[in-house]
């Protein structure tokens, strides 16, 4: 009888390693399917910086502090007006103005200012000037009397803005934590100037008055060439001052051919071509420079006092930022901010409406785009701010253009017997080469007359027409166009 032949065996003991082998693939391939990824983002990000990086060095701008620094020289004591301004300030506060000059991280603190109540522009129940109406006695008084208390200090500013050229000791190499306490002490003395204005058409001295005039335009000036978007941004108040300035002058004083062509020169004084690309430029420095802060310096970035972070607080910073840079998430910010950088001052350079428009639009979409994964901490912090800042520099350009076509009304009444020109086409062209254009509407610039005198005026950052509606004083509605009033 034939025996069954059974088939060999398998040996079992190869089967123990089938199972683990399948896990470690397993394993490895979930590895593989999360690494390629985080490299192929880590290298893109890194590609991305390096080319935006060097775009910025072909064109010649700066990248860094240091790099800023060198865009702002010293400048020989014999021509730095700015010397003359410190030894001014200097005689009423010593410590605080040598601590500036001697480059300290921190000043002592100055003592408040008093004033009269009833000084124009400074005091408590005079703050408030009236365009169109005669300065009360009472204010008038504290006004001449305040001008000769400080009659030497002024002299002393108009010597110095005599000057060609200002260089402040700012530690820009400090990026956000230099020091600029001159700003608030230029604007000060834009007041004092405008005080001496408010007397002069008073007196009915109208060349004493553009004088003060033109000595605010000088310091606006000054703060307006500044290498920092806060010192431009100081210019253009100090500008915007001296329009409410020459408001009232031309209100209150009817000018005579040639103080009209002073006041034309004044006001073609305070441009600032290129003005917010410029700033674009050193804010994106500034910008770059908080990547590579420490932990407590981020913390008081982003608003914790000095004194009050705690050792856990600093920790929990340090861990934060380190897996921010772990993980690649800081390089993506990086980018990011370079990238938005990069078309926002593209778009500066432009200076138009359509271009405006799309400035206020990049910015205003920076704080949903930086939350998206990976989120951009630093860029959520520091862009969102910057599309106020075009909104300002339009806003001034309007009033400025509004202020030379409103010259050019003038001009034509004195030559049309005080009869108002009926469009702004009757100007063009022996008062005007052109009608100027609304950088917000893209449209020619508005002209209405009113019961007594007129407006020139733009649209507004809300682009509507609001029929000439002057800003208010102090908040309330906000249906008004930027504008340019003489009522007389």
């Amino acid at each position: 009888m034939n025996r069954m032949v059974q088939p060999p065996r398998v040996p079992t003991r190869n089967r123990r390693w089938v199972m683990p082998r399948i896990i470690t693939c397993v394993v490895g391939l979930l590895i593989l399917m999360i690494l390629i990824p985080f490299i192929s983002f880590r290298a893109s990000n890194a590609s991305a910086i390096r080319r935006l990086e060097a775009k910025i060095k072909e064109n010649k701008e700066p990248l860094t502090l240091a790099d800023l620094a060198a865009t702002y020289p010293p400048i020989p004591d014999e021509q730095n007006g700015a010397i003359l301004l410190l030894d001014i300030w200097e005689q009423e506060n010593p410590a605080h103005w040598r601590a500036f000059r001697d480059g300290a991280n921190s000043l002592p603190k100055r003592p408040e200012a008093g004033y009269d109540d009833d000084l124009p522009f400074f005091g408590a129940n005079a703050r408030g000037v009236s365009r169109n109406t005669a300065l009360p006695p009472v204010n008038l008084t504290a006004a001449k009397v305040y001008l000769q208390q400080h009659r030497e200090h002024m002299d002393g500013v108009r010597r110095a803005l005599q000057r060609p050229n200002y260089r402040f000791p700012i530690q820009l190499t400090n990026g956000f934590a230099a020091l600029l306490p001159h700003l608030p002490e230029m604007k000060k003395e834009i007041q004092n100037f405008q005080i001496e204005a408010l007397v002069a058409i008073e007196r009915g001295n109208a060349d004493g008055a553009i004088d003060a005039l033109q000595q605010s335009v000088a310091l606006g000036r000054v703060a307006a060439k500044e290498p920092c978007l806060i010192g431009q941004l100081v210019g253009i108040w100090c500008y915007q001052v001296v329009l409410n300035g020459t408001e009232r002058l031309l209100t209150r004083k009817a000018l005579s051919t040639p103080q009209l062509q002073k006041v034309e020169r004044l006001i073609d004084n305070m441009r600032i071509p290129g003005g917010f690309s410029h700033s674009l430029v050193t804010e994106r420095v500034a910008s770059l420079s908080a990547f590579d802060l420490s932990p407590e310096a981020v913390a008081v970035l982003i608003g914790e006092p000095e004194e009050d972070t705690s050792e856990a607080s600093k920790r929990r910073y340090q861990i934060g930022l380190g897996l921010l840079k772990v993980t690649g998430i800081k390089d993506a910010d990086r980018r990011f901010l370079l990238e938005t950088m990069e078309s926002a001052i593209s778009l500066a350079k432009r200076d138009n409406s359509a271009a405006l428009n799309q400035t206020e639009t990049l910015f205003q979409n920076v704080q949903a785009e930086a939350s998206q994964f990976p989120p951009k901490v630093y860029s959520a912090m520091l862009l969102p701010s910057l599309g106020k800042g075009a909104v300002k520099f339009a806003s001034f350009e309007a009033r400025c253009r509004a202020a030379r076509v409103a010259v050019a009304v003038e001009r034509y009444r004195l030559t049309h017997s005080q009869r108002f020109p009926a469009a702004l086409d009757e100007l063009v062209p022996q008062f005007l080469p052109g009608i100027p254009i609304d950088p917000f509407s893209g449209k020619p610039i508005r002209y209405k007359q009113l019961p007594t005198g007129f407006v020139v005026y733009s649209v507004g950052v809300d682009r509507v027409d609001d029929a000439g509606t002057e800003r208010p004083a102090r908040g309330g509605s906000k249906q008004f166009d930027d504008t340019f009033i003489v009522e007389r």
